[in-house]
């Protein structure tokens, strides 16, 4: 049987669309079926666009089509969950025990952010 049964991050206002300036916040939640050591327990969270487009060109008997790409990130959080000392610096590692651990996490998101797209 795997150590690791369950592993996934809940959020508390249970949406799918954030606007800028709101407080996000929830768990990560960790089902072990025995202990497991670990030196940390890190999450990030990202925003960012990624846009794809191509546009075809005839030209006589020739056809090409040339594609278009873009990202951009605007903002990324880093926390640690879980472990001794900030992200990128660790300690030895400590037991995380059996069952069912919560982690729980809260974050403001940047005021600057664009507003979201639904459609």
């Amino acid at each position: 049987m795997p150590k690791l049964l369950q592993f996934y991050a809940g959020f508390d206002q249970g949406k799918s669309v954030y606007r800028p300036g709101e407080m996000v916040s929830g768990a990560l939640v960790i089902n072990l079926a025995r202990p497991m050591n670990m030196r940390a327990v890190n999450i990030k969270f990202s925003g960012k666009a990624n846009v794809h487009w191509s546009e075809r060109h005839k030209s006589g008997k020739t056809t090409t089509t040339r594609h278009y790409r873009a990202s951009e990130v605007y903002f990324e959080q880093r926390l640690c969950m879980y472990g001794a000392g900030s992200i990128g610096t660790y300690q030895n590692a400590t037991e995380l025990p059996a069952g069912q651990t919560s982690l729980p996490f809260q974050f403001l998101l940047p005021s600057a952010l664009p507003s979201s797209f639904e459609g």
